[in-house]
């Protein structure tokens, strides 16, 4: 097992087998979207905090020489949850489905840790 990074006490490990073929990263820095502006507690925004941790994804995935593609361009464009769908499902320069889909959130709240979703059932088209 290869440790992928290691950001906001976030680790992630991928077998050697899985570095080795065609594996591709999505990033999704999260907000803004046609749902939201995001959050904002004590002077700091989820935009800002969201676009810094996926550059610093950005450099640690291009360190490992791993393929990735990020759902954004800059800070403060607005890009559809379908839009973010498209590409991770292979709307993107390399024309493939991404391996593993990464949408960083900062969410306000008094918990501290992560939340971790993955799909428990397969997608609807459209829904």
């Amino acid at each position: 097992m290869k440790s992928l990074l290691g950001l906001c006490g976030l680790t992630l490990f991928l077998s050697q087998a899985a570095l080795a073929g065609p594996f591709l990263v999505c990033i999704d820095p999260g907000h803004p979207s046609e749902t939201s502006e995001g959050a904002a507690a004590s002077g700091l925004s989820e935009n800002t905090l969201n676009w810094q941790v996926a550059q610093r994804l950005e450099q640690h995935l291009s360190a490992m020489g791993i393929a990735y593609v990020v759902t954004k361009q800059s800070l403060h464009q607005l890009v559809t949850n379908r839009r973010r769908a498209e590409i991770a499902n292979g709307d993107n320069p390399y024309r493939r489905a991404s391996s593993l889909f990464v949408r960083l959130h900062c969410d306000t709240g008094s918990g501290r840790g992560f939340t971790w979703y993955y799909p428990d059932r397969r997608a609807a088209n459209m829904g």
